[in-house]
C-alpha cells in the first residue's frame, strides 16, 4: 500500500513520516514539501491514504485534497494540523480523518482503523503484477517470473486484464493470434501455450492463482497484487506516457 504525506515544514514532515512508518512499516510512504510534485506523483502512482497538513502557503491542505480527489476519488484523506478551524471544511469534503498536532502513533492507529474507504489488503498475495509500462510478474520474494514462451506470458497478461472473468480457449486464441482460424492446429498450439504458462507458475509454486475449468480459465484476483487492480479499485483516471502505457507491449491492450 502507498501512503503520501504533505507538509511544508520539513521537521514536521519527517516526524509525521517516522510515526506513520512505525505504525505501518510494511507500506510505501512518500513525503512531499511541494504540493505540485505530490500531484504529479499521484498521476502515475495509485495511493490509498494521504496525510495532509491543513495549512500550507503554496496550496492549503483543503485545496490540495480537492485536487487529489479529482485524480483518486476514493483516496482516504487525513488532515494533520495545529488548528481546528478547518474541521468543518474537512468533513464537508468527506475526509477520512482529522488529527490535531503533535501527531502520535495512537492517533495514526485510530484513524487507520476507521477509514472512509476500506483498504483491499493483499497480505496473502502470491504474485505482484505490474501492468503499466513493461508487464512483469514477481513472486513473494521479489523475483521476476521467467516464462518459457512469450505467448504464455501474453496469455497470463490477458488473464490479469480480465480481472477474474473466465477466458475460453477460443477467446484466448482470438487475442493471441487475432484473425487466424480456430482450427485443430490452433487449438493444439493454445494447449501448449497454456501448459507452458502453468509450468512456469508451478515451478514458482504459484499455480493456484489460476482457476481452470474444462474449456476456460481465470485468475484468482484475491491472490494477486496488481497496479491495474489498485487503479480500478480507487477509480483513478491516469494519463501515462507511451513508455508507461497499460500493457504497452500488447496490441490488444491499446484501446485501454
Amino acid at each position: 500500500m502507498r501512503i503520501i504525506v504533505a507538509d511544508e515544514d520539513l521537521l514536521a514532515l519527517q516526524n509525521s513520516v517516522s510515526i506513520i512508518k512505525s505504525v505501518r512499516p510494511e507500506d510505501e510512504i512518500y513525503a512531499f514539501e511541494d504540493c505540485l510534485e505530490l500531484l504529479e506523483f499521484i498521476m502515475e502512482n495509485p495511493c490509498e491514504i494521504a496525510f495532509l497538513d491543513a495549512r500550507m502557503e503554496a496550496m492549503d491542505g483543503i485545496m490540495l485534497a480537492q485536487e487529489i480527489k479529482k485524480i483518486i476519488p476514493k483516496i482516504n484523506i487525513i488532515f494533520l494540523t495545529m488548528y481546528d478551524e478547518y474541521y468543518r471544511q474537512a468533513m464537508e469534503m468527506h475526509a477520512s480523518g482529522y488529527i490535531l498536532k503533535p501527531l502520535t502513533s495512537g492517533d495514526v492507529k485510530k484513524e487507520l482503523s476507521d477509514l472512509r474507504y476500506q483498504l483491499a489488503e493483499k497480505e496473502d498475495a502470491l504474485l505482484d503484477v505490474v501492468c503499466f509500462g513493461k508487464f512483469e510478474v514477481k513472486n513473494r520474494k521479489g523475483e521476476v517470473l521467467k516464462f518459457e514462451r512469450s505467448k504464455a506470458k501474453e496469455l497470463f497478461a490477458y488473464l490479469i486484464h480480465k480481472k477474474g472473468a473466465e477466458c475460453t480457449l477460443r477467446e484466448a486464441a482470438a487475442v493471441l493470434f487475432e484473425d487466424e482460424p480456430f482450427d485443430n492446429k490452433r487449438q493444439n498450439y493454445i494447449q501448449k501455450i497454456i501448459s507452458s504458462m502453468m509450468h512456469t507458475l508451478k515451478v514458482n509454486e504459484v499455480d493456484s492463482v489460476i482457476k481452470k475449468d474444462f474449456n476456460s480459465m481465470a485468475v484468482d484476483t484475491s491472490r494477486i497484487s496488481c497496479d491495474y487492480y489498485r487503479c480500478m479499485d480507487l477509480n483513478m483516471e491516469l494519463d501515462f506516457s507511451q513508455e508507461e502505457a497499460y500493457l504497452a507491449q500488447y496490441s490488444w491492450a491499446d484501446f485501454m
